[in-house]
């Protein structure tokens, strides 16, 4: 393998079609400072589900159900986008998956801020579907929000002594069904920005691909210090056409020579 080198952004041509492989190395963090970017960051992401839930709860003091409306529509749409990223995460090409994994995790929580509403609304066929103190304003309903997200923080650890916010609880199925959406939002939403913190801050990362595809990496970092620097390190040389063997004669092949390994 060549010798790592710095490479000036100079050198580089944006519409240079060739692959390399390339090395973000990260500024060494402590751990209490991994640990605040990591709250911060979940916090952030609330708050982000937060604004527009409090917005359409603004919008439904003057009407219900136009309130209600708007977050059907912003449900859908969002819930469309959120789909559209998760196949260019899994399907796409390098620089629509990196783009698709930075705003997924926003989608999610978008989703489940306004299905939240959906549900908390009384001009929503969800509403009917709950009992207990539902009708009491919206403090009863923030504190059952309140719980599913909790649970869904503590792994549903808060079952265990039965600890509730609110006495509301789903009793029809499409109130059960709403509610295991919400919490499915919040996990993905969770889970991905932990994820994607963890990926782009703490370590060291090696990839191959375009100078494009080099520079949309970069530019979804969540944290990025002075210190951090991009090498990259070779040239990827692609065959003239590409070699297809079946998997179990190239086993059988190298079989007695491998045994060594193992």
């Amino acid at each position: 393998m060549a010798t790592v080198k710095r490479v000036l952004a100079s050198r580089l041509k944006w519409d240079d079609k060739t692959i390399y492989k390339w090395t973000i190395k990260r500024k060494r963090v402590n751990m209490a400072e991994q640990l605040f970017e990591v709250i911060f960051l979940v916090i952030g992401g609330f708050v982000f589900a937060a604004m527009l839930y409090l917005a359409l709860y603004l919008i439904g003091l003057a009407s219900h159900p136009v309130a209600f409306w708007i977050a059907f529509a912003v449900t859908l749409i969002v819930f469309l986008g959120l789909t559209r990223f998760i196949w260019y995460s899994l399907q796409g090409r390098e620089e629509q998956k990196i783009t698709s994994q930075f705003f997924a995790k926003y989608f999610s929580l978008l989703c489940a801020g306004s299905l939240a509403y959906m549900i908390s609304s009384p001009a929503s066929f969800l509403h009917a579907g709950f009992i207990g103190n539902t009708d009491a304003g919206a403090l009863p309903w923030a504190s059952f929000l309140g719980g599913v997200t909790l649970s869904v923080i503590s792994f549903g650890i808060t079952a265990i002594p039965n600890l509730r916010l609110s006495d509301i609880e789903a009793y029809t199925w499409a109130a059960r069904l709403s509610v295991f959406l919400l919490s499915l939002f919040v996990s993905m939403g969770l889970l991905q920005l932990v994820i994607y913190q963890y990926r782009n801050s703490y370590r060291s990362e090696s990839f191959y691909g375009t100078v494009r595809e080099c520079y949309a990496k970069c530019d979804h970092s969540w944290s990025i210090h002075a210190e951090d620097e991009v090498l990259r390190e070779a040239e990827v040389r692609l065959l003239p056409t590409q070699e297809t063997i079946h998997m179990d004669s190239f086993l059988s092949q190298y079989k007695t020579k491998a045994g060594s390994l193992y």
